[in-house]
């Protein structure tokens, strides 16, 4: 990671590259029909998977953008995330294997059938936008200051939000993974 990040963004900002890394790899060695073929069990493709993380992604890189300019500066310490009670028993209950199931929010439910270059252009691109917001955190206090979530109706922090990506990226990337449609 770069110097202008905050150390504890990078972990969360290692979590995007490597789901990049993933989608890339699945975009190249499977052809369309294989990615958007349904899971066996009726959940989700693999490309529905990942365009839903891409519109989450997104819409987090939206309130982080939104709320840069409320967050105090002069940090007493960025070298860790420290979520409050709330967002530590979230990111448990996210993090695969998934034990517990929820719809997905209108605006993130994904099309049946997707372009694996598009969605892979937009889930690349909305972790690109969460790294170059992490850059211009260098110097806030990330844990702090607390806004509205976007889908959810509680407050988070800068620091919980990029946790949260990143577990959620895990938890769909697992789910991916169980379509079997990899091998």
């Amino acid at each position: 990671m770069t110097d202008a990040v905050p150390a504890a963004l990078e972990a969360p900002l290692k979590d995007f590259s490597e789901s990049d890394a993933f989608l890339r790899s699945a975009v190249a060695n499977h052809d369309a029909e294989r990615l958007n073929r349904p899971a066996p069990n009726g959940g989700w493709s693999v490309l529905q998977c990942f365009a839903h993380l891409a519109s989450v992604d997104h819409a987090f890189a939206d309130t982080v953008e939104e709320n840069l300019g409320r967050l105090e500066q002069g940090s007493s310490n960025t070298e860790s995330i420290r979520p409050s009670m709330v967002w530590r028993l979230f990111l448990r209950v996210l993090a695969p294997p998934v034990r517990f199931r929820a719809k997905a929010p209108a605006p993130t439910q994904p099309a049946s059938v997707l372009d694996p270059q598009k969605v892979l252009a937009d889930f690349v691109g909305a972790h690109d936008r969460l790294r170059s917001l992490a850059g211009r955190c260098q110097g806030l206090d990330i844990n702090r200051k607390a806004f509205k979530h976007p889908f959810i109706p509680a407050k988070i922090s800068v620091g919980s939000l990029y946790l949260v990506a990143a577990s959620h990226d895990r938890r769909h990337l697992w789910q991916a993974e169980q379509t079997g449609h990899l091998q």
